[in-house]
């Protein structure tokens, strides 16, 4: 745990059809990966604390398929850190998601569509701020 993730711990949830890759030198502190489908993880990332990732949408977007919970119909996108990227504590990544190589989000960010390589983003949503 760290103070940062509001006494939470680290939980790592991996489907019957998911599957997280996790490389060298990644720094996580009470973090939630939840697979679906796939996550990955390159060298050298950095994730805050109360980060959560996640590649699925958990429910069905149409209410009819809710109510029946047709689990058929739920999304699952994979999600990619790459190499030295930096994820702000308590912040969001959604599924279908690129966090490029040494690129950065804002503490507490909802990041809901895929970032280059070298920039800054934060805000909900997460929004371009500069390049590194």
């Amino acid at each position: 745990t760290n103070p940062v993730g509001n006494g939470s711990r680290t939980a790592i949830y991996c489907g019957p059809s998911g599957q997280i890759t996790i490389e060298d030198y990644v720094s996580m502190s009470n973090v939630t990966v939840f697979s679906q489908k796939e996550i990955k993880i390159e060298k050298n990332v950095m994730i805050g604390g109360g980060v959560q990732i996640l590649d699925s949408d958990f429910h069905p977007l149409q209410f009819e398929n809710r109510a029946v919970n047709d689990v058929t119909k739920i999304i699952s996108k994979p999600i990619l850190l790459k190499q030295g990227c930096f994820i702000g504590a308590n912040s969001i990544i959604l599924k279908g998601v690129v966090i490029g190589a040494n690129s950065i989000i804002g503490a507490g960010s909802v990041v809901s569509k895929s970032i280059p390589d070298n920039e800054i983003w934060g805000g909900n949503p997460a929004q371009f701020i500069k390049n590194i």
